[in-house]
């Protein structure tokens, strides 16, 4: 194997200063145009594959940006990187993050992502809805309907805490939203088997754009 070359922690920071024009026009794309793959966000910024990759490369070993591979739509190579903005990054642009949502980065990114496709639809959706001394990562009603949405990066730690305590507040529909089809796999039978009888038409579980579909639906488009 070839010996890794060493930089100087000087060489590195004046690295840093001659790429921070460049750097701040990416972070602060993603900042406000989360979960889009990384070559739309070059081909938006008028950069070159190389040009992007280098910049996102040491946007993330700066700890500004955290990059996660998602699946928003069924089909095969679906899945991809996406990039969110990290704490480091909003301190960096003097930015303050959203003041609601919950979790880690991507975690917030497809809460905030969710309320903007909704609002395109006409429907009003509210961030960490509060209901009945319980709340969810997005609500909503609709055609009478009171919703709850769970975003779900990763099977097994909280739907069915989630399940139970959205049932609890009341709400008549529930979307598991998870970011990949593995997740799903994993997810889906565990949260439907404890449904309880008579509800499970009114719960679901799938990927980003299964939800818009279910929504569309609801509204008759």
């Amino acid at each position: 194997p070839k010996p890794q070359r060493l930089v100087s922690s000087e060489a590195f920071n004046d690295y840093i200063t001659r790429n921070l024009p460049d750097l701040k026009a990416f972070l602060n794309f993603i900042a406000r145009n989360p979960l889009l793959n990384c070559t739309d966000v070059y081909c938006s910024l008028n950069w070159g594959t190389s040009k992007g990759n280098r910049i996102k490369r040491l946007a993330l070993r700066l700890n500004l940006a955290v990059e996660e591979n998602v699946q928003l739509a069924r089909g095969r190579g679906r899945l991809m990187a996406t990039l969110c903005l990290a704490e480091k990054g909003y301190q960096l642009l003097k930015l303050e993050p959203d003041a609601k949502g919950k979790g880690g980065s991507l975690h917030r990114a497809y809460q905030h992502v969710l309320k903007k496709r909704l609002a395109m639809l006409g429907i009003d959706a509210t961030i960490e809805h509060y209901q009945n001394g319980k709340n969810v990562d997005l609500g909503f009603s609709l055609n009478g309907q009171k919703w709850a949405v769970e975003v779900t990066l990763t099977a097994g730690s909280n739907e069915l805490q989630n399940l139970d305590k959205d049932l609890q507040a009341g709400f008549d529909r529930i979307f598991f939203i998870v970011k990949d089809l593995k997740t799903l796999k994993k997810a889906e039978n565990p949260i439907l088997d404890a449904v309880p009888q008579g509800r499970k038409h009114q719960i679901h579980v799938g990927l980003f754009e299964d939800f818009f579909e279910s929504i569309k639906s609801e509204m008759g488009q």
